[in-house]
């Protein structure tokens, strides 16, 4: 009797412990896929860790199986040794999915960049080979294991522009062994054109400085205090400040990227496409602000993603200078682009992925455009640098730039 009793406890406390390990690794499965949870602000991180770290949900399905096996052997009820064990498959589902939606990427991104890997074949004068990752994804990097550490590198601040009552700062980071003429990469932060700061960049800036690059933080204009184009109109100014001082900062004037970031990935583009067509404002250095490339991360392509008070205009108000804010309406005009490299993940909530697409697609047509899309990803995936997706795409972001500042 007590045996019978004590089996009974033992099949019950089996069944409720994999079920509740199933059913955490099904809501994080939900989660993962952006269904909506009420868990307040941690979603959106708890999101990007799910959808970066996805092994995570072996915590939840290895417990959810090994419970419903045991049940199994305990000869407990059909019914209960199946819920736990699906319970659990899910959640093995939800660790593995990301796994193979990388490697059909991996694959598509190869195919999409080959020609990229051609330009280590050659000598140049700026070799970054020792600094990039030989690999697209390093095990090693995604359980965070430590490594050899790096010591931040600490940024010069030098004021570019100073505009109703604003004094502009940019953060230059400068390679510990400097060359006379480093390429330089101009890096802009997100925040909807209304929040952020140069400092956002300070992962991306010593990631590239250590690579060779003069890297270069910049602060513009917010909304409400400034609408556009006053933010684009900084972020030219930034350009053509650098390119006046390109000499005394160890960098090359005729080798200028700028990458940015959500909203700092369209003024990216929008400075991409303006250094074609007009110099910056009257009170900033009369030097070109043209760049050599482009790379935005999940960029607002569209401006009627913004509220009405950020941009100051509407369509109706004002559809010069709203168009003016729109890098999609740049490409409807066919107007002339420096070479571009999007990435976007496709589970994005934040920004929509099919503006990025159209956006592609249309300028695909006249001009020198890579899209990057993790099929798993969302908006802030390089939120987390050894993620899933964060790895891969950072693979083909330094060879893209590599690429294009050496030919």
């Amino acid at each position: 009797m007590m045996n019978e009793r004590h089996h009974h406890v033992m099949r019950s406390l089996l069944f409720i412990l994999g079920v509740l390990f199933g059913i955490l690794g099904v809501i994080g499965f939900g989660i993962q896929l952006g269904m909506p949870f009420p868990i307040g602000r941690h979603e959106g991180p708890l999101r990007v860790l799910l959808q970066e770290h996805s092994l995570i949900f072996f915590a939840f399905a290895t417990p959810a199986i090994v419970f419903g096996l045991f049940l199994f052997r305990l000869k407990t009820s059909g019914w209960k040794v199946w819920i736990s064990l699906g319970l659990g498959v899910i959640s093995l589902l939800a660790a593995l999915m990301p796994v193979f939606q990388s490697a059909l990427a991996m694959r598509r991104f190869d195919t999409h960049m080959s020609g990229l890997n051609q330009v280590f074949e050659s000598q140049t004068e700026f070799d970054p080979d020792n600094n990039l990752p030989s690999q697209k994804f390093n095990l090693r990097t995604w359980f965070n294991v430590p490594t050899t550490p790096v010591t931040p590198i600490v940024p010069v601040e030098y004021i570019y522009r100073t505009i109703d009552g604003h004094t502009l700062t940019l953060d230059v980071y400068s390679p510990h062994s400097k060359s006379a003429s480093a390429p330089i990469l101009i890096l802009l932060h997100g925040g909807g054109l209304e929040a952020g700061s140069k400092s956002d960049v300070v992962g991306w800036a010593n990631h590239f400085t250590l690579q060779g690059y003069v890297s270069i933080g910049v602060q513009y204009r917010l909304a409400p205090h400034a609408i556009m184009p006053a933010p684009l109109e900084d972020v030219q100014c930034a350009i053509s400040w650098t390119r006046e001082h390109a000499n005394e900062l160890g960098g090359d004037q005729d080798r200028i990227a700028i990458m940015g970031y959500s909203s700092g990935g369209q003024l990216a583009i929008l400075a991409g496409f303006a250094g074609f067509e007009k110099f910056p404002p009257q009170d900033c250095p009369a030097r070109s602000s043209k760049v050599e490339a482009v790379v935005a991360i999940a960029p607002v392509t569209d401006s009627a993603f913004y509220r009405s008070e950020i941009l100051g205009v509407t369509p109706q108000s004002d559809p010069q200078a709203y168009t003016q804010s729109s890098p999609i309406e740049y490409a409807l005009r066919g107007d002339p682009s420096p070479p571009i490299l999007l990435v976007h993940g496709k589970s994005d909530l934040v920004v929509d992925y099919t503006d990025s697409l159209r956006f592609y697609n249309v300028l695909v047509q006249y001009s020198t455009i890579y899209l990057l899309d993790p099929d798993w990803s969302g908006h802030v995936f390089h939120a987390m640098p050894g993620g899933l997706a964060s790895q891969i795409t950072q693979y083909y972001i330094d060879r893209f730039l590599v690429w294009m500042l050496m030919h």
